[in-house]
């Protein structure tokens, strides 16, 4: 008679050692998996921006801060800043109607809102800096202006287009800076806005 032998599986042809070495592999992929899903945690919301106005006060906030509204309250957050911060200086901006406090600031758009009484003189162009890591928000030009027999020398960051948007802008060429009525300091360089070095501006 003829024995028939059952094939008990594929323990009977994997040494015991080997087979525990797998089972810990097998073990360790699925604890990895598990973690990983624990720390992605639920998928994150789209980013939808919505336009407000970023507002500075070195006076009241020693360090990077900017206050800004929202349709769920006014937020004060940290931000990464290397600009040149005066009292009343404001920004357009925008932040993550899903997280408010996600935020971009337009470092080369400073603004006045209506009702701010503001004055205009020339601007002349004296250099410009290249981005570098350090500055991380773009490149900058160089120039001053004078008020009230005070020459005032300034720096702003550029449009992230401007080299298609100003394509002439260069050294010694002037433009046109509004600046405010309570803080000569805080202004806007107009580079859509080309002058005579020597015009004079009537408001």
């Amino acid at each position: 008679m003829f024995s028939i032998r059952q094939n008990s599986g594929i323990s009977n042809n994997i040494p015991e050692k080997q087979l525990m070495n797998l089972r810990i592999i097998v073990l360790y992929i699925c604890l990895s998996t598990l973690v990983l899903s624990c720390k992605s945690g639920p998928p994150k919301r789209p980013i939808v921006w919505k336009e407000t106005i970023g507002y500075f006060d070195p006076r009241r906030y020693k360090g990077g801060k900017i206050t800004y509204n929202t349709d769920v309250g006014q937020y004060t957050v940290s931000y990464n800043y290397m600009t040149d911060i005066c009292y009343g200086l404001k920004y357009s901006m925008r932040y993550n109607i899903n997280d408010p406090e996600e935020i971009e600031i337009d470092y080369w758009n400073p603004i006045f809102e209506k009702g701010e009484e503001t004055y205009s003189t020339v601007a002349t162009i004296t250099g410009f800096q290249p981005e570098t890591f350090f500055s991380g928000k773009g490149d900058v030009v160089n120039y001053y202006y004078t008020v009230n027999g005070r020459k005032l020398k300034k720096w702003a960051y550029l449009h992230p287009k401007h080299k298609s948007l100003f394509p002439g802008l260069d050294v010694k060429q002037c433009y046109k800076v509004e600046y405010w009525s309570e803080n000569a300091n805080r202004h806007k360089i107009h580079l859509d806005e080309p002058l005579k070095c020597d015009e004079v501006i009537t408001e």
